[in-house]
């Protein structure tokens, strides 16, 4: 039971990043079609939610490994039931981010914007519910995959002495 209360924290600790993350994106959209709108064009492409999704779930994997780590060992919470439940959490976040994705993308369709232009450079070949489905599957996969990375670069970071970490922190961004 106290993966679900792991669960749980997760949860209320992204409820309010999700609301600004699609907030913005909504507000994109919206932007997009009052461009579309006023300039008389028809070519209007808001692009990106599920790359930037992924994106934020790789940012809440650095997160959150120290801030479950402390609240789940201060709560007498298991690191193997912290992890079990960061685990689940990161893949029905993906799930559910997908579909949010899907239902984002099928608005700005809907409203006249090109919004999976970049999708169809990645996937050339989308034909049919098989093609689609492979989409949804993929970026499943990939969300999750990418927030249990950023789970291991937070982790990385927790452990490292202060040497190590201001090594990393000037020698990082600089390489970029």
């Amino acid at each position: 039971m106290k993966i679900g209360k792991m669960f749980r924290w997760y949860w209320q600790n992204t409820y309010w990043g999700l609301v600004g993350f699609y907030g913005a994106m909504l507000f994109l959209m919206l932007l997009g079609f009052v461009i579309m709108v006023f300039s008389s064009t028809e070519e209007v492409s808001v692009n990106g939610f599920a790359f930037s999704a992924e994106i934020m779930l790789l940012v809440m994997g650095i997160i959150f490994f120290p801030a479950g780590t402390r609240f789940g060992l201060s709560n007498g919470v298991s690191r193997k039931t912290v992890f079990c439940g960061m685990v689940l959490f990161l893949l029905a976040l993906s799930v559910g981010m997908t579909l949010v994705n899907l239902l984002g993308q099928w608005a700005g369709s809907a409203m006249g914007l090109n919004t999976d232009a970049a999708e169809k450079m990645v996937y050339p070949s989308l034909t049919g519910l098989g093609g689609h489905f492979g989409v949804i599957v993929s970026q499943i996969a990939g969300g999750w995959a990418l927030g249990m990375l950023g789970y291991f670069i937070g982790g990385a970071y927790y452990r490292m002495n202060k040497i190590w970490k201001i090594v990393v922190s000037i020698t990082v961004p600089a390489l970029l």
